[in-house]
C-alpha cells in the first residue's frame, strides 16, 4: 500500500496557537459520511510521501512552522509513526486528524504516543 499525499499547506486553524504544515494523506478506508475530501479516498491519488521528500518539506518551511498536521494515514501506521518521529526530531510539535475518532475504532496507541494534539 502506498503512503501518498498531496502538497502540503501551511495552516493556522487546525491546531491552536500553532502554525502548522498540513499534509493530507490519500488512500483513507474510514469513508466518514459526507466526507468533504473524498478524493483522499483514493490511494493511487497524490505521490508517495518518502522520508526523503517529507524531509525536505520540513527544512524548506523548518523557520516558520511549529507543527505538522496529517489529514489521515492512520491506516499505515508504521509509515505515519516514521514520520511523526521525523518531525519530533526537528522538534515539531505533531498533530492527527482521523474520522476514526467519530467512529467505534480509536487511534492506534503506537500513534498517539507521538501525537501532541
Amino acid at each position: 500500500m502506498k503512503f501518498n499525499y498531496l502538497p502540503p499547506t501551511i495552516v493556522f486553524q487546525e491546531v491552536p496557537d500553532e502554525i502548522s504544515l498540513c499534509f493530507s494523506i490519500t488512500g483513507c478506508k474510514v469513508g466518514c459520511k459526507g466526507c468533504h475530501s473524498t478524493e483522499l479516498w483514493n490511494e493511487n491519488y497524490g505521490s508517495p510521501l518518502t522520508n526523503k521528500a517529507f524531509i525536505q518539506w520540513l527544512k524548506k518551511y523548518q523557520r516558520l512552522i511549529s507543527c505538522v498536521v496529517f489529514f489521515g494515514g492512520e491506516w499505515q501506521p508504521h509509515a505515519l509513526i516514521e514520520k511523526l518521529l521525523i518531525a519530533k526530531n526537528f522538534g515539531l510539535k505533531t498533530c492527527l486528524y482521523s474520522g476514526e475518532e467519530a467512529g467505534e475504532k480509536h487511534i492506534n496507541i503506537n500513534i498517539s504516543q507521538h501525537l501532541n494534539f
